[in-house]
């Protein structure tokens, strides 16, 4: 054994024994730095830093996963899907019942604004008369994928909602806003 594979070993046996993080397993985040080149080629000091911020990111990684939600539901709008979708992607249409301008585009990496920037993001991906995919905006760094799809049904659209990576402290208010001022209005404004 040379002199670098016993230094090696010291300085393995001395991560393992000081990570002392009760409440997740030492083999979840030592392991794979054990295995790593790059944690036998630096300084002991910088060795121990990399576990400690590879758990900092690691923990701060669980935390934001368990603090977002899912919304999915269908709605029937007795109107074609054509005129739901033009009443979703038409600014003018939009207007008419959000009662306030939207800046709205069917071009992807658009911006778009609803009810005076309460909601806002970036356009993805439009379907004509199918499919809409956008960005939503929370706050400065929380963003949400909202995919809408329209399918007609004997009673007229078969509007599907599927909105992924919501805030925990904004989904009731989402869900209000999806059940009661987007698919209440649409259904008023379409609906005869």
């Amino acid at each position: 054994m040379g002199c670098a594979d016993h230094y090696r070993q010291i300085r393995v046996a001395f991560i393992w024994k000081t990570c002392t993080f009760k409440h997740i397993p030492k083999s979840w985040f030592v392991l794979p730095l054990l295995q790593s080149r790059l944690l036998a080629s630096l300084p002991w000091n910088c060795s121990c830093y990399c576990i400690l911020l590879y758990h900092f990111v690691y923990i701060s990684h669980l935390t934001k996963l368990q603090t977002h939600a899912n919304f999915q539901k269908t709605f029937i709008i007795k109107a074609s899907p054509q005129d739901v979708y033009a009443a979703l992607t038409n600014p003018e249409i939009i207007a008419l019942w959000t009662g306030e301008d939207a800046v709205m585009s069917t071009t992807p990496d658009s911006e778009f604004e609803w009810w005076g920037g309460d909601i806002c993001g970036k356009n993805i991906e439009f379907e004509q008369d199918k499919k809409i995919v956008q960005e939503w905006y929370f706050e400065e760094t929380e963003t949400s994928i909202v995919t809408i799809k329209t399918h007609t049904d004997k009673k007229g659209t078969d509007l599907e909602i599927n909105q992924i990576n919501i805030p925990d402290d904004a989904f009731d208010n989402i869900v209000e806003g999806w059940e009661d001022a987007i698919v209440e209005a649409l259904k008023d404004l379409l609906e005869e």
